[in-house]
This record gives structure tokens, C-alpha cells and sequence, in this order.
């Protein structure tokens, strides 16, 4: 943590943007621990828990809390283990009950004495406008008005889990969701605190057609028309069957010293057919077809890979595709 501290270059100037950074709340609590000569869950026990009677909020669970714990799921029900963040736990290593959370609230909102009080309203307080989405950032907090009521809130996730807590401190109403699914349950959430915030639709049987034309330039690389058109139909909510055909013309134009290069132009067609197998994995399986004008030439092949999508701990935000395997053969004529 700290090394990659050492050698990141911000990219905007400080105060110039928001984004929110989980690796930037691991750091914050981390320097709380040091500032304390305690451990970042020392510390919000002895100057959060205790202050306010929150006896099942920690980061590592005694044996009975343990037993307390709810199961962690992906978004098809699939069992799925804890992360561990270690020295990120600022991040989102802290575990906790709707009972605790509850009494968070209720402090938050003004609803309870508590010394905590001049703390949790300067974290209330707007330090950054966010104007492209017309919402607010506060010390921890997001802030946004909804039908003419500003709402405190944020929303969380580790494997396994989702959450959200939000509330108006001017309507007096709060509300805390707590889900052992990896499926989103923000729009829980903001139904409880105004039933005119639509709940997430479901897509179990949904069908989707498109189709799309395509002209461009890219890299001095001139790219004809291109006609896509992509089937989708919805498994459940999150797994997809998708089909997409597409054909197209390329001429391009390559820079080498090998006799012969130059202009150069193709038809191309292909059929690509995927399967997400759940919100990390997706399965894939292209046919595709080359036939290159100025030699007669015809490619035919056959792919097929399998992807797991990998979220960084740190920066879950940023999603790779890593291949766990792929196969790929075919046979060309001329």
C-alpha cells in the first residue's frame, strides 16, 4: 500500500475532481491506527463502538460473533468466501448487524445524544460539487436531493454482500439494508426512503434485438462499413445469452519495407455467441470468415474462451478479463 503510495502520480489536480476511492478510505484508516498506536478496529471501537453501544461492529468476529455471521453469495446464489482486506480494512472490513446500524443512524440523524455529535455533522458537511450528476460529496458521506429532500448515503460491497444506508436528516427518516447477495440492493434502499424511486426491473425472460452501423477512421487505418446486430436474451437478471453477427469491409493501409505491402482491403463476417455464466464468468464462442480481394483468400475460424472478470480489492471499480483458457483453430484456402 504504501509503495504504491510512493510512486503514484496523481492524474488531476487536488480538489479539481471527485472519485471515490476505496484505496483512499484503506489509507485513511490505516493512518488513523498509526495516529492512535492501534489497529484501525482499536480504534473505531474505542472512539465509535463503545461511545455509541455498537457491541457487534468489528473487523475480526470472537468465536459467537462468528457464529452469527451470514453466508456470503454471488448473484445466482453461489456460496462464496470473505474477503480478508488486511491493512485496506478502512475499505470495508468492518462487519456489523442491523441492530448497530441502526443506532449509527439514529446518531447520525440527531436522534440520540452522543458526543460524537460535532464529528458526524462536519462529516455531513458538502466539501466537493460534483456538477455532471448534480450531487454532493461530504467527509465519507455521498449526498443527493431527490424530489426536493437531500439524502446522506452510501452504499457497500465485499464478496458476498451488498448494503446501503441513507437518510434526511429534514424528513427524519433513515433507512439500513443489509443483503448476503452480491446483488445490488441500492434500489432497496432509496424505495424505503421515497416510494417514488423505482425498484430494479427483472429481466427473466427478457429478449433484446439491435443491429448498428458502423463508419470510421482509427489510426490512419480506414475502416468501411460495418453492419452489427446483436440478440440478447436474459437468463435471469444478470446471466445473458447473447448472439451477434456482424459483416463489414476493411482497405487498409500498412507501413512496412517488405515488398508487397501497401493497400490492402477485406470482407469479413462473423458470428460470436456468449454465455455469462454469472456476474465474473463469461464463456465465449466466435465463427469468423475473412475473404481478402486482392488474393483470393479464405479464412474460416473457430474461437472459443472463457473468462473470469477480476475486481481489484483495491480499486474494485477497475475490472479486468483474465482468460482461465482458449481455443482457436481453423484452415484458410488460396
Amino acid at each position: 500500500m504504501l509503495n504504491f503510495l510512493s510512486t503514484y502520480k496523481l492524474k488531476v489536480d487536488p480538489g479539481s475532481r471527485s472519485q471515490y476511492s476505496n484505496y483512499g478510505m484503506g489509507l485513511l484508516g490505516y493512518l488513523l491506527g498509526r495516529i492512535d498506536s492501534a489497529t484501525y478496529e482499536q480504534v473505531i471501537v474505542n472512539r465509535v463502538c463503545s461511545e455509541l453501544g455498537m457491541p457487534s461492529t468489528r473487523v475480526n468476529l470472537r468465536p459467537e460473533m462468528r457464529s452469527l455471521l451470514a453466508q456470503g453469495h454471488s448473484v445466482v446464489g453461489r456460496p462464496v468466501s470473505n474477503w480478508d482486506l488486511a491493512v485496506l480494512a478502512g475499505a470495508g472490513g468492518l462487519k456489523s448487524s442491523v441492530e448497530d446500524m441502526l443506532v449509527f443512524l439514529r446518531a447520525n440523524m440527531g436522534l440520540m445524544p452522543t458526543p460524537l455529535r460535532a464529528a458526524m455533522e462536519k462529516a455531513h458537511e458538502v466539501q466537493y460539487v460534483r456538477v455532471e450528476d448534480r450531487a454532493w460529496v461530504g467527509l465519507g458521506w455521498q449526498i443527493r436531493q431527490f424530489n426536493g429532500t437531500n439524502y446522506h448515503w452510501h452504499t457497500g460491497g465485499t464478496g458476498g454482500y451488498r448494503t446501503f444506508i441513507g437518510f434526511s436528516k429534514e424528513d427524519k427518516v433513515g433507512v439500513v439494508v443489509l443483503s448476503n447477495s452480491a446483488s445490488s440492493v441500492s434500489d432497496i434502499g432509496w424505495h424505503l426512503l421515497d416510494q417514488k424511486a423505482t425498484l430494479a426491473r427483472s429481466y427473466l425472460g427478457h429478449k433484446r434485438f439491435n443491429v448498428a452501423f458502423g463508419l470510421g477512421t482509427s489510426d490512419g487505418n480506414v475502416r468501411g462499413p460495418t453492419l452489427r446486430a446483436s440478440y440478447i436474451f436474459y437468463l435471469d437478471n444478470y446471466r445473458i445469452l447473447q448472439v451477434r453477427p456482424f459483416v463489414g469491409y476493411n482497405r487498409f493501409e500498412l507501413a512496412s519495407d517488405e515488398p508487397g505491402s501497401g493497400a490492402g482491403s477485406f470482407a469479413f463476417g462473423a458470428v460470436e455467441m456468449g454465455v455469462w455464466l454469472d456476474n465474473y464468468n463469461f464463456l465465449r464462442v466466435i465463427l469468423d470468415a475473412i475473404f481478402k480481394r486482392e488474393r483470393f483468400f479464405l479464412g474460416i475460424g473457430l474461437k472459443a474462451s472463457y473468462f473470469e472478470e477480476v475486481r481489484s480489492v483495491v480499486l474494485p471499480e477497475v475490472a479486468a478479463q483474465l482468460p482461465r483458457w482458449a481455443y482457436q483453430s481453423g484452415f484458410r484456402i488460396g
